[in-house]
């Protein structure tokens, strides 16, 4: 059998083999989106490089994939042309293997003496990042491993376990994880006096009925699940997840509060700007440490703590390893991880997608455009993403994971509301969009980021599926990770 030939035979059956995955665990609407001739463009550039350069390491020629694709391009454009963010970390890879991308500033600005002022710091291989609602992973994993040790069950009801939900009498851990029941507090968390009405307002929080039948995603039972677990363990949760999964994958720069020491690698999310109904609004005190997530930052004021739905704070190399053993099932048996990303609640209905969601994550959805998972990805695998800028991508049927963190709130406008309102406020310089704020500088403006940010995530997912490609014809063995700085 000739080379080529044989390398064609490898080809097709890893392209059969995508195939097969991206249907395990699919919901019906997101079975045979990919076809045959999609894995081909994307695989074909890594067989093509095993004919051009025989006989070289595993190592090279995922350093030539990203040499050829376009995700530096990307990251480059989003940061150093477009300014829609002010830095950014892209890791991408399988269980076996990893490439670190760093680029950009962690921090523009500072305050000085009163004044915001300029102060620029490089981003930097173990920068520290508000992980925002990637929290919710850990929350996940977490339960289902404390699921797996008998020591609560999915069908345990809230109420049973912690009787102080005294309104949750018949809401399941289940249902939280998986969004089958909407709850609504009183009032907002971040309107209450102070944490003891915060959390007396959470205890008595209720179902409602959700009118909204496209959307499911809320942050108030995850909440509710970090209250049940610590009253269950006797411990607080961020104490949990380090005992179970932290420590585990010696995630060690993964913390609720950041040593002053570490600081200075704190990424910056600080002045964010928003226009909300004609009022200029500027968030100038969520200094480095501090969380972005308002609910967060209300209920820390007590002590800083994990709060289910955020409130981590952590490093790509931390998130790598947790990728990593996750996807090898050293925290979870392969079953039970391959449960976590399964769509309980996406269906069609009158032509109206309802919102595809698994335990704490988004799953698969049918339009690509809306889907916070590459539809080239197992039927069955997980992305979130995290206002703060980030985005977690794991796929443990296909053994590989795509991390971006960002900090696309820094002084920056995020939003303006109502949307119908945008054009009395966007000015356009330099193809790109800026606001005028009441200091009279102009502002970039980010509401494209998902959408740039997006490209970099699919191009990364590539080339992780190429990589893995590469496993499945060499053999899987652990490779030095690579960090590249631009």
């Amino acid at each position: 059998m000739s080379k080529g030939l044989e390398l064609n035979t490898y080809l097709d059956s890893f392209i059969k083999l995508m195939l097969c995955n991206e249907n395990f665990k699919a919901s019906q609407d997101t079975r045979n989106i990919i076809k045959y001739d999609d894995y081909f463009a994307i695989l074909k550039p890594a067989n093509d490089l095993l004919t051009q350069h025989p006989d070289i390491e595993i190592e090279k020629y995922c350093d030539l994939l990203l040499k050829n694709s376009k995700l530096i391009k990307y990251v480059k454009e989003l940061i150093l042309t477009d300014y829609l963010a002010s830095g950014m970390i892209v890791s991408y890879g399988t269980a076996y293997y990893s490439q670190t991308i760093i680029i950009g500033n962690q921090q523009e600005t500072c305050f000085r003496t009163r004044k915001i002022v300029s102060k620029p710091e490089k981003m930097v291989s173990n920068s520290i990042f508000d992980l925002s609602s990637i929290t919710k992973i850990f929350l996940s994993t977490l339960i289902i491993i404390l699921d797996d040790q008998m020591i609560i069950s999915l069908d345990d009801k809230i109420y049973d376990l912690d009787s102080r939900f005294i309104n949750l009498k018949m809401v399941t851990i289940r249902d939280l994880l998986a969004f089958q029941v909407s709850l609504k507090t009183e009032k907002r968390i971040e309107d209450c006096l102070d944490v003891t009405e915060a959390e007396k307002l959470l205890f008595t929080v209720k179902v409602e009925i959700n009118d909204d039948k496209s959307h499911f995603y809320s942050d108030i039972g995850a909440m509710v699940l970090k209250y049940m677990i610590e009253y269950v363990c006797e411990m607080d949760l961020y104490n949990v997840c380090k005992k179970y999964i932290f420590d585990k994958c010696k995630m060690l720069d993964t913390v609720v509060d950041v040593n002053e020491k570490d600081l200075s690698r704190t990424v910056s999310n600080n002045f964010e700007r928003r226009i909300i109904n004609g009022h200029y609004v500027e968030i100038n005190n969520i200094f480095k440490g501090v969380v972005n997530d308002g609910k967060a930052r209300f209920l820390n004021k007590k002590w800083k703590q994990m709060w289910g739905h955020s409130g981590l704070f952590s490093t790509s190399k931390d998130i790598i390893s947790f990728c990593q053993n996750f996807i090898l099932g050293n925290l979870l048996s392969i079953d039970k991880c391959n449960e976590i990303g399964v769509n309980r609640t996406g269906i069609k209905t009158l032509n109206v997608y309802k919102q595809y969601l698994g335990y704490l994550c988004y799953s698969k959805h049918p339009n690509s455009r809306d889907s916070e998972v590459n539809h080239c990805l197992s039927g069955n695998a997980i992305g979130l993403g995290g206002y703060t800028g980030n985005q977690l991508t794991i796929d443990v049927r296909n053994q590989l994971f795509v991390f971006l963190a960002s900090n696309r709130c820094h002084n920056r406008v995020t939003s303006i509301f109502p949307s119908y309102d945008k054009q009395k406020y966007i000015v356009d310089l330099s193809d790109k969009k800026y606001v005028k704020w009441l200091d009279g500088k102009n502002y970039i403006y980010t509401q494209n980021f998902v959408y740039e940010r997006d490209k970099i995530i699919n191009e990364a997912v590539k080339l992780s599926i190429q990589c893995r490609y590469y496993e499945y014809i060499f053999g899987e063995k652990r490779i030095n990770a690579k960090i590249i700085k631009i």
